[in-house]
């Protein structure tokens, strides 16, 4: 007698499709391993390669691709993201170092939408040029760690190349949910955002903990050399941000007299930065020489050389220490400088302000740099100290800052089958601090997946968490549309 085997769940199966009722797929961990060559992944056409195999097709929506090494000690076979389909990645200890070859990158995904979760310890290491992890101008990151796992990355900068963030160009949006993430700048690099004459680009942190060095005149979090750190919020987490010498902790690298002329004086200027939790430490960059003519960077702000700074607000539960540079940094301001063409953008401070001790939640310890070669006191809150060949040389002018903070609304919509929340904290209706960030978290309910995002009118694509940059009026929208998952092998 033949066996019926399964042919009885068939009717069954055809029931619910019938019925209308999802069936759930279930997305797989795809290894990948790296000692087997270079790894290439190709979004567009939804496969990778590894070495000299033949492409495999994965599933870009629902598979992570683990990456992780057989071997022991640092391999020269590097990761390459094509493709602008958002893919799901994670690194399992993973050990790179190709700085020993010009414009080699450990990790390279320009142009490319990754959501990166980080589990055991992973060392990135690029070649002049490049930055350790390259996200230029034109990608979008996401990092996260497993929730089993510490998960620490450390990703260093060759020559001008950013520790995450641009390679000889400016960085592009990295967003931070968790992990220790040590980021270290080549020469003229911020330690994450921009290479050198590169802008930092958009970049948040949620949680996590964040070492962020930059190398001479590139800000720890913000601008390389001779550009601007821009869109920087941080909303948690611990935060710890050295600017290389002459250039911010969180903010501009250093600027240049020539490139501040051509580009309205705001080379090397901090804006929009916003820090609404967690505890930061900002430390700008000293002027090494003394006598250099280029002055110590803010803590906050700009870069020496610069007297611009923009928008800067600290509010919410902050715990903040921000201290400027030797060589005339401001701690919350602008850098050491000749005193011409001053601008000041809105400072906002609704904590208590404190010049002595350790800060806690909702305090902010602001401390100017003192006289240092030939630059004077720069101030606690505003203009950096002044070169003393200048005709107003001398200390850095105060600059008032406001106790109130302007919130805006995002209209968030989402269909059936799943749900929009902000991170890390789901506040609704949304309400973001003017200039600040806001990350958001694209969930499906069990047995539907994502099928597209759409981020002031345009398609993001079927992203898990997207950041919206720079929120300063209530235009902003963000909407998701969801729909049920099939059974990918009928019976």
């Amino acid at each position: 007698m033949k066996s019926p085997g399964l042919n009885f769940l068939r009717p069954l199966f055809f029931a619910l499709i019938l019925a209308g009722m999802p069936l759930m797929a279930k997305a797989a961990n795809l290894p990948l391993d790296l000692s087997k060559g270079n790894i290439v992944i190709n979004t567009a056409a939804g496969n990778y390669t590894v070495g000299d195999g033949a492409a495999t097709l994965f599933n870009t929506v629902a598979d992570n691709l683990v990456i992780s090494s057989s071997e022991t000690g640092a391999t020269a076979n590097t990761i390459a993201v094509t493709g602008s389909t958002p893919v799901n990645i994670v690194l399992s200890g993973v050990n790179i170092d190709v700085s020993a070859t010009s414009y080699a990158c450990a990790f390279d995904m320009t142009g490319a939408t990754v959501s990166l979760t980080i589990a055991g310890t992973n060392t990135l290491k690029s070649g002049y040029g490049r930055a350790g992890l390259q996200v230029p101008g034109n990608a979008t990151l996401t990092i996260d760690a497993t929730a089993n796992t510490a998960g620490v990355l450390t990703a260093t900068g060759g020559f001008y190349g950013a520790g995450i963030g641009g390679g000889d160009n400016a960085g592009g949006n990295i967003t931070i949910n968790g992990g220790t993430v040590n980021a270290q700048g080549g020469f003229q690099a911020a330690g994450i955002g921009g290479g050198r004459n590169g802008g930092g680009g958009n970049i948040t942190i949620n949680s996590g903990t964040v070492n962020a060095q930059g190398s001479t005149e590139g800000a720890g979090i913000g601008g390389g050399y001779n550009a601007s750190g821009q869109n920087t919020t941080i909303n948690g987490g611990a935060v710890n941000a050295q600017g290389g010498l002459y250039a911010a902790g969180i903010g501009g690298g250093t600027g240049n007299d020539t490139g501040r002329s051509a580009k309205n004086n705001a080379c090397g200027a901090g804006s929009a930065i916003v820090i609404s939790a967690g505890t930061v430490k900002a430390t700008g960059g000293i002027n090494e020489w003394a006598v250099f003519g280029t002055g110590g960077g803010a803590g906050i702000g700009s870069g020496g050389n610069c007297g611009v700074t923009g928008n800067i607000t600290l509010t919410g539960n902050a715990a903040v220490e921000a201290i400027g540079g030797a060589g005339g940094g401001a701690g919350i301001g602008t850098g050491g400088n000749d005193g011409s063409n001053w601008q000041a953008g809105r400072i906002v401070i609704t904590g208590k302000v404190i010049s002595t001790g350790t800060p806690v939640a909702n305090e902010v310890k602001a401390i100017g740099s003192g006289d240092y070669g030939e630059y004077g006191q720069g101030s606690a809150i505003g203009f950096g100290g002044i070169n003393e060949g200048s005709a107003d040389a001398g200390e850095g002018k105060p600059i008032p800052h406001e106790t109130t903070v302007t919130y805006h609304t995002v209209t968030v919509s989402s269909g059936k089958g799943g749900a929009i929340t902000t991170f890390p904290v789901n506040n609704n209706p949304v309400q973001v601090p003017s200039g600040a960030n806001q990350t958001f978290k694209i969930t499906p309910d069990a047995g539907y997946k994502i099928v597209s995002v759409t981020v002031d009118g345009v398609n993001a694509g079927a992203v898990t968490s997207w950041t919206l940059p720079n929120i300063t009026d209530n235009t902003r929208t963000i909407t998701a549309t969801f729909a049920a998952v099939a059974l990918s092998n009928p019976l």
